[in-house]
């Protein structure tokens, strides 16, 4: 039978594909009516291209929940995700703290160090304080000239970083993450860098990653020497963040943004030309920092998703969130890429002309691949009235697990074809060559939440299985077969015999759409609404908001009464819904008939108070209980 809220040919499996049929057609983002939250942004640059790019709506409201699009500078909270419908989007990833802070990324890391040591050899040796102070003083003793730089726990531009070769001068409660220091790293110029690489997160269940082809690259503003005892304390030679060597006397700006190979802070793209004139192989080293990203991701993989699903269960495209991500990679003179640190929230101030250039392409790409659409919200609240409509009928809005799956793929299919046609400067990246490293982490995901404990089996139990003999399932001894005959005289006796008189019938309402009666026993029966009238003709059935009911034959003689010991009451005071409100309600003096047995009408009492909380009356049938209605402030007919 056809379903008269869905189209011809429709189910609730297909409507569920209805919502990336845009996917499939570009559209123009000017022509759309987005509306963007930048509250919780200091930076102009969002505001420029949403008005400027895509001609969307700015919202200054801290309070709206009703945007399309939030962009927020902070980290995402679960309950903000879960809020948010399934056509609305967020520029963060609940979770994400995993590899933002120092110290979780390195316990990640390093416990997927511990698994797949060849693998993730990627970043230095590090040791997260208090926790690891014994393990960090015992490789310093091993290793007296090694060098180690120090960093607090969430800090970010460089602030409280320092340098050091003698653990004995931190307390035993700071807490610091401490890093081997890379004494031999690639120069340009005679001066250190590192790399700032661009990473778009745009799902993470199933994950899907993008390295975008352009990023900076910021030098150290004193030239670069050996770590000694003279130069430690020297944070302009060894460290390359822009917030420090920009006060620096000798930092040059960068004033050209077609001269983008020149001054401290330079274009990825220079960069890589540059090296590739010095001979290096440059395409081994964006191959190794692309591995790089992906197996970084895929360690916090799992906790991404079960966050992401836990929050948004409905939003079957993966897109709710996105993410943009700053890799700091420090190159060695091996051309082997080394990982410093994740930023979640990516500074994008435009100090020059080159850092507009540069930051705007990276946002202007990402939200265009993401794919907002205005038709998103329709197609929504269509399926929400749809589902709304068939659970009124009492229909099922449950899709079944194959049309979910299609679904799915569906999706995920359009969502491949766009992508693939407005990457932009954006490149994917391969995570299906990582599966091992996911199912690593998926594995020690679930053995530090306790979801699945693997305990392999000891020998002993191996072989005590193995003796034990196989199980034997005893059958039950079997009955001799019974005499029949006093059964077959029974049924001859019975079938000649008169007919026994009806016993009282134990039911007083039968539902019209169906033959057998509602039985009441001995017990309590709740009754949403009960209509009672002062006469009811015969015949006339009995309404209830979700049942229809009409009187049985034979005709039974009741008898209501109300509750025990307000007999001699006029009112009764309740306690109301809201409020403690006291209501009135007039009840009968002396209990009344119901009889049925002469004219087959019904006479009942005007009204009987049931309170909000629900009343009783007592029903009594040829002087036996026979059980009780049950219900909630009953009108009349």
């Amino acid at each position: 039978m056809a379903d008269p809220f869905l189209p011809a040919g429709e189910s609730p499996g297909r409507l569920l594909q209805t919502a990336s049929s845009s996917l499939s057609s570009p559209c123009s983002p000017r022509t759309s009516n987005l509306t963007i939250n930048v509250s919780d942004s200091q930076y102009s640059l969002i505001r420029l291209v949403a008005r400027k790019t895509f001609a969307w709506k700015v919202c200054e409201d801290r309070e709206d929940t009703e945007s399309d699009l939030f962009w927020t500078d902070s980290a995402v909270a679960p309950e903000k995700l879960a809020r948010m419908k399934p056509y609305q989007k967020i520029n963060h990833f609940p979770g994400m703290y995993t590899l933002a802070r120092k110290n979780y990324l390195a316990r990640n890391l390093g416990k997927m160090r511990k698994v797949r040591p060849e693998e993730f050899d990627f970043f230095p040796n590090t040791w997260v304080l208090p926790a690891e102070l014994a393990e960090w003083k015992a490789f310093a003793q091993k290793n007296p000239r090694c060098t180690f730089i120090l960093k607090p726990e969430a800090s970010c531009q460089g602030r409280g970083i320092f340098l050091t070769r003698t653990p004995e001068e931190l307390s035993p409660t700071d807490h610091y993450v401490v890093q081997r220091y890379i004494e031999r790293p690639l120069l340009l110029d005679g001066l250190k860098f590192d790399l700032r690489v661009y990473v778009l997160v745009a799902g993470c269940s199933p994950l899907r990653l993008y390295i975008h082809e352009e990023g900076l690259v910021r030098l150290a503003t004193e030239p670069y020497s050996t770590p000694s005892s003279s130069n430690l304390a020297s944070t302009c030679m060894h460290l390359t963040n822009y917030a420090v060597n920009k006060l620096h006397p000798a930092f040059v700006f960068n004033s050209d943004s077609n001269v983008d190979c020149v001054g401290h802070k330079r274009s990825l793209k220079s960069t890589y030309v540059q090296l590739q004139t010095l001979g290096l192989d440059v395409s081994s080293l964006k191959m190794a920092i692309s591995s790089l990203v992906v197996k970084t991701v895929a360690s916090v993989q799992p906790v991404l998703a079960h966050i992401y699903r836990t929050c948004q269960p409905e939003d079957l495209e993966n897109a709710c969130c996105f993410e943009i991500l700053g890799f700091d990679i420090l190159v060695d003179q091996g051309l082997k890429p080394w990982l410093l640190e994740v930023n979640h929230s990516p500074s994008f101030s435009v100090d020059t002309p080159l850092d507009k250039q540069i930051k705007r392409r990276v946002i202007e790409d990402a939200l265009r691949l993401m794919h907002l659409h205005s038709k998103d919200k329709a197609r929504y609240w269509l399926r929400k009235k749809c589902d709304l409509e068939l659970k009124a009928l009492q229909r099922s809005t449950k899709v079944p697990k194959e049309e979910r799956l299609e679904a799915v793929r569906h999706l995920q299919r359009a969502r491949d074809s766009w992508e693939r046609r407005h990457c932009g400067g954006y490149v994917r990246l391969q995570v299906e060559e990582a599966g091992d490293c996911l199912s690593t982490a998926a594995k020690l995901w679930e053995e530090w939440t306790g979801g699945k404990v693997h305990r392999p089996k000891k020998a002993e139990e191996l072989r005590k299985e193995e003796k034990k003999p196989p199980r034997r399932h005893l059958k039950r001894p079997s009955k001799p077969p019974a005499d029949r005959s006093f059964r077959r005289q029974r049924s001859l006796s019975l079938t000649n015999s008169p007919p026994a008189p009806d016993k009282p019938s134990a039911a007083v309402f039968q539902r019209l759409s169906k033959t057998k009666a509602v039985r009441l026993h001995k017990s309590t029966l709740s009754l949403p609404q009960l209509y009672l009238a002062e006469e009811v003709p015969s015949g006339i059935t009995y309404i209830a908001p979700d049942r229809i009911y009409r009187p049985i034959d034979p005709p039974i003689k009741l008898r209501v009464l109300p509750f025990p010991g307000l007999k001699d009451r006029k009112q009764l005071e309740v306690s109301g819904l809201r409020g403690r409100e006291k209501r009135r309600e007039a009840l009968p003096r002396a209990p009344q008939a119901l009889d049925t047995t002469q004219s087959g009408s019904f006479l009942a009492p005007k009204v009987l108070d049931f309170s909000p909380f629900g009343a009783t009356a007592h029903v009594r049938r040829q002087g036996s209980d026979f059980g009780f209605f049950e219900g909630r402030k009953p009108k009349r007919v």
